[in-house]
């Protein structure tokens, strides 16, 4: 809507208008009152404007609240008969106005309607797909554990299409090397060495992440490790390890950015769980324990935050190609089938790029022929 238009109304040409806004301001762009322009209307001596919408797309009205006629023409405000000095009251707007001219109604128009795009236009893999978030400027995203595998592929991706980037890896080194690269194609990036784990490191790296490049939009818990193991095999040390750094960690993180997220009343988070949050295999026991508590942390999440218009997202990947799959001697898949970090890092971006008002509250990724 054009800067300086009052919500809820466009213009619409004639000669005299409402002299007063909805909500108390001037000019509201109604429609004639005197039967100048537009193709012939009621008897009542307004005009009404041929529909100029284009044809064979889905309208919905930007305030579905407002009473839409039938037919071609635009939306009327009922206007029933009012008292005192023989004006008509205009019904429909939130606080009401009057017109100026006696016993004429001046049939407030609502806000321009919404052409929502295609169902599948959201889901098209490709850099296009961005154009339908709604971002009124460059948007911060986190992503923990962004060294590799689906964090580093994340990371540039969301990198490659505007987003500002903010990054956290144990390794000091690795970290060094992908904010460079990041620096390089020209991606406002920050970051800093943090275990997630710890209360501190996870503090320290979100207020210089936020201090450096703005309010985190975005945050993808995306950090995790596993060690499998068959229940006899597994140390204390493996299992504690595993449960602080993937649900711990999940927790420290969430919480440190929700004030921001709250305080300007929208966000996205999206926990990296898996396929062994849902379904358990032999030497399991901690990592899928430790999803398990993604998934159900994120459901529990969700109702608290989704208020807050904050969406709440948790992707369910089968086996990714990365070197958290590599390195295990238990683990044995194809790795010419299996998925890339590319193709869930692809997903991520068209989570990002529904509108904003719907999510994908769960989702699972397996690959097509394993």
């Amino acid at each position: 809507m054009a800067a300086g238009r009052p919500h809820g109304v466009r213009h619409v040409v004639g000669p005299r208008r409402c002299a007063q806004g909805p909500l108390g301001g001037p000019d509201n762009g109604t429609r004639p009152v005197d039967g100048s322009a537009g193709t012939a209307g009621p008897a009542t001596g307004r005009r009404r404007r041929p529909d100029l919408r284009p044809a064979g797309l889905r309208v919905v009205p930007a305030n579905p609240g407002a009473e839409v006629s039938g037919g071609p023409g635009p939306a009327r405000c009922p206007a029933p008969p009012g008292r005192g000095r023989g004006r008509r009251r205009v019904a429909g707007c939130r606080r009401g106005h009057r017109a100026p001219e006696a016993g004429i109604s001046c049939g407030v128009l609502p806000a321009p309607p919404r052409i929502d795009p295609p169902l599948a236009a959201p889901f098209i893999h490709s850099p296009s797909a961005i154009s339908f978030r709604p971002m009124s400027g460059p948007t911060t995203a986190f992503i923990t554990g962004a060294t590799e595998g689906i964090g580093r592929a994340i990371a540039l991706s969301l990198g490659r299409q505007g987003y500002r980037i903010g990054v956290c890896a144990r390794r000091e080194a690795t970290l060094e090397l992908l904010l460079t690269e990041l620096e390089a194609q020209g991606i406002d990036a920050a970051g800093m060495p943090a275990d997630v784990s710890r209360e501190e490191d996870v503090t320290r790296v979100v207020d210089h992440v936020q201090g450096t490049l703005g309010p985190i939009e975005v945050l993808i818990n995306n950090a995790g490790i596993a060690r499998l193991a068959r229940l006899d095999d597994l140390s204390l040390d493996d299992w504690d390890e595993t449960m602080a750094t993937n649900v711990r960690g999940l927790f420290l993180v969430t919480r440190a950015v929700l004030p921001s997220m709250r305080r300007k009343r929208g966000g996205t988070i999206i926990n990296m769980a898996s396929l062994a949050g849902r379904n358990g295999f032999i030497g399991g026991t901690a990592y899928c324990a430790s999803k398990h508590a993604v998934l159900g942390f994120s459901r529990a999440l969700m109702l608290e935050v989704r208020g807050d218009d904050i969406r709440v997202v948790t992707l369910c990947p089968g086996s990714v190609d990365t070197p958290l799959i590599r390195n295990q001697d238990m683990l044995q898949p194809d790795l010419d089938r299996i998925l890339r970090p590319e193709d869930v890092a692809q997903v991520v971006s068209d989570v990002l790029a529904l509108p904003p008002g719907a999510m994908v509250s769960e989702l699972d990724l397996r690959p097509t022929n394993p």
